[in-house]
């Protein structure tokens, strides 16, 4: 029975107050290790999670930027040819071209895979292509995707060996260095892959100048949208293949103006624009 903390005398149980000398009574001591219940609709905190919080963040953070830039450069493919797609018709029934006026025809293929043999595009990108398709009025070329994948992972390596050394120079250096690495993580994930490395496709024309208008115009409102130039798509490097020659962002796929045609190069099996320039310069010598 407890006792009053006053007098001493003896408290009935439940008593707040002596009933010999009327002081309060003292409140009831816990038990050692006994928590009281939680309030109804109460929950506890959480536990924190246990393991290396910063590893986890870096992995995340690495896997978010590959991710990012695959995605980038699939993005500005479908988004300028998007463009392409909307602006031709509205040139076209406008009657309105940017493209330079052209003189001279260029030689006709009616096969798209006559302008470049398997041996010609292997001879000009280094790659083992095996075989050549007709699509679509498109060339396809298919080789070997494993070495494809190879010299992807080996340009995205060094762009990032270079990113750690701090060697990417000025600001337009510092922008090819980027395009390598996203060009070559695209590449490194041919690895058995079944489809073509890249393509060609050759139009002549009426329908080759509206193609390089859509192109120009395309190119034009990109650049709006996003702040850059014009004629960041028209490195130095691009003098000389064609009468004209468009490299688009991120080295996605070449563009060049010979004569009456117009030639579309492109495929995530090209690992830079070294090999999209080379395809060009092939392609333009047979035009």
């Amino acid at each position: 029975m407890p006792h009053c903390t006053n007098c001493g005398s003896p408290l009935p149980q439940g008593s707040a107050f002596c009933t010999h000398c009327g002081a309060r009574a003292a409140a009831p001591v816990q038990q050692p290790g006994v928590q009281p219940p939680p309030p109804p609709g109460a929950y506890p905190p959480p536990t924190a999670a246990k393991g290396s919080g910063i590893g986890k963040i870096l992995l995340i953070i690495g896997g978010v930027v590959v991710l990012l830039g695959v995605l980038a450069i699939g993005g500005l493919v479908v988004t300028g040819f998007w463009l392409k797609k909307k602006v031709e018709t509205a040139a076209e029934n406008m009657g309105v071209s940017s493209a330079p006026a052209v003189t001279g025809a260029a030689r006709r293929y009616s096969d798209p895979c006559a302008l470049l043999s398997a041996a010609e595009a292997s001879s000009a990108t280094g790659l083992a292509v095996q075989r050549t398709e007709s699509r679509d009025g498109e060339c396809l070329y298919f080789g070997s995707a494993e070495q494809a994948a190879e010299k992807g992972q080996m340009q995205a390596q060094e762009a990032i060996r270079k990113m750690r050394e701090n060697r990417t120079g000025d600001e337009k250096e510092a922008a090819r260095v980027m395009e390598d690495l996203m060009k070559g993580i695209a590449a490194s994930g041919q690895a058995g892959q079944q489809g073509p490395l890249f393509q060609i496709k050759i139009s002549y024309g009426e329908e080759a100048g509206q193609q390089e208008s859509a192109y120009r115009t395309a190119m034009g409102l990109m650049g709006a949208m996003t702040g850059a130039q014009q004629g960041a798509s028209k490195p130095s490097d691009l003098e000389g293949v064609g009468d004209r020659a468009y490299l688009a962002p991120l080295a996605t796929g070449l563009f060049m103006r010979k004569g009456d045609a117009w030639v579309e190069i492109g495929g995530a099996g090209l690992a830079g624009r070294d090999s999209l320039i080379a395809l060009a310069r092939a392609a333009a010598a047979k035009l």
